[in-house]
C-alpha cells in the first residue's frame, strides 16, 4: 500500500494520480502500463513516484483495493435492501450489484476484466488470494443468517460451501469473459441468465 507520504500531499493531487494510475491500468493492463507513462502524466518524477510507493505492484494493489472499497457500496446497498428475500436472491442481486458497479465505473471495471483474462499472471494470484478470504467470510456470514433463518439445513459444512460458491462466482466471470473475448461488451445481463443457471445447479444438482 502507499507510503505515508503519498496520504501527506494534498488531496487534490492525490486523486489526480489515482486518476491517471486507473487510465493507465484499464488500457494497457498490469503487465504493459508503464511507471514512466504514469509520473509523466502526472507530471511528477520518477523519484517522487517512489517516495509514495514502492514499486508498480504497489500502486497496482492500492488501485485494486480503491475498487474494491467502492464496489463493496454497490454491495452493501444490496444487502440493506435484500436482506430478507433469501440466500439464492441476495446472490443474484449481489451479482446484479456488481454490474452496475461496472457500468458506471468503466475503468475500475475494465483493470478487473484485464485482470480476469490475464489468470495465470503472478499478480492475478496474488490478487485473487489477497481478496478470497474477506469474500468467503463475507459469504460465511450469509449463510450463518440464512441457517439461524431456517433457509438452509444446519448441518452443512459451512466453510466448504462458502469457499465453493466464491470459487463458482470466479470461474464464472472468468467463462464469460473467455466466451466474450473478442466482444467490446465487457459486461452485459447475459451474466445475471449465467447466475441463474449457477444458482439452480447449486440447489438442485445436475441430476434428472
Amino acid at each position: 500500500m502507499p507510503k505515508k507520504t503519498f496520504f501527506n500531499i494534498n488531496e487534490e493531487k492525490r486523486k489526480m494520480i489515482e486518476e491517471k494510475a486507473i487510465n493507465e491500468f484499464a488500457v494497457y493492463s498490469y503487465e504493459n502500463s508503464s511507471i514512466n507513462r504514469i509520473v509523466e502524466n502526472c507530471k511528477i518524477s520518477k523519484g517522487s513516484f517512489y517516495q509514495y510507493f514502492e514499486n508498480k505492484e504497489d500502486l497496482f494493489r492500492y488501485i485494486i483495493s480503491l475498487s474494491v472499497e467502492k464496489k463493496m457500496k454497490y454491495v452493501n446497498a444490496t444487502l440493506i435492501s435484500e436482506i430478507d428475500n433469501g440466500f439464492i436472491k441476495i446472490i443474484k442481486e449481489i451479482f446484479k450489484s456488481g454490474l452496475k458497479f461496472a457500468y458506471e465505473n468503466e475503468k475500475l471495471a475494465s483493470i478487473g476484466v484485464l485482470l480476469m483474462k490475464n489468470n495465470n499472471s503472478e499478480i492475478y494470484h496474488k490478487i485473487i488470494g489477497q481478496n478470497k478470504n474477506m469474500a468467503i467470510d463475507f459469504y460465511k456470514k450469509l449463510i450463518e443468517i440464512e441457517i439461524e433463518k431456517g433457509e438452509i439445513k444446519p448441518d452443512i459444512n459451512v466453510e466448504f460451501v462458502s469457499y465453493l460458491i466464491n470459487s463458482m462466482i470466479i470461474n464464472l466471470s472468468e467463462y464469460f469473459f473467455e466466451i466474450n473475448k473478442n466482444n467490446e461488451k465487457k459486461y452485459s445481463e447475459e451474466m445475471l441468465f449465467l447466475v441463474d443457471d449457477l444458482m439452480d445447479m447449486l440447489i438442485n444438482g445436475i441430476g434428472l
